[in-house]
């Protein structure tokens, strides 16, 4: 979501500025276990120095640090967008069936896990993207959350998904 009091999501920068080089889509912060190390405050505080206008943070499975950047991008005339990375699965009855077929594998065939982007445009984003987490924390093991593609179809209003 850009910023929890804006309604819609927009590229354009904030200042005067009306080119940009280069946004990033797809920053995590430390709130991202493993994988990112930065804070939330330390990124936006990088954009506003090399005058990125818009910058969107998607940690995995992990909204933790929407405030912090939203509050920081505000101070620091950064446009936020707020986002997350999940890993999606096919339907279940698809693992099934390839698991069924999959006669001279004495392992189990594991899933294909696809990494998408989600970014929120609005509140209602917001909302189906908070779902979406809880959704995916709590019907997997501790630290594996995955979504079912069907998943996204329930709740896909307001967001916008990158795929790469």
């Amino acid at each position: 979501m850009v910023g929890l009091e804006q309604e819609s999501v927009s590229l354009a920068p904030k200042s005067s500025r009306q080119e940009a080089l280069f946004v990033e889509l797809a920053a995590r912060s430390a709130f991202s276990l493993l994988t990112g190390a930065s804070t939330p405050e330390a990124l936006a505080e990088r954009a506003a120095e090399i005058e990125m206008p818009t910058l969107a943070l998607t940690d995995l499975f992990d909204l933790g640090g929407v405030v912090r950047f939203t509050r920081s991008c505000d101070r620091l005339g950064v446009r936020p967008i707020v986002g997350a990375e999940v890993r999606v699965i096919p339907p279940l009855r698809s693992i099934a069936a390839v698991s069924s077929t999959s006669a001279t594998s004495a392992t189990r065939a594991t899933p294909a896990q696809l990494d998408l982007f989600l970014l929120c445009m609005d509140r209602e984003g917001y909302h189906n993207l908070c779902g979406l987490i809880t959704q995916a924390r709590l019907s997997n093991p501790r630290g594996h959350p995955v979504l079912e593609i069907g998943a996204l179809k329930e709740r896909a209003a307001g967001l916008i998904c990158l795929l790469g």
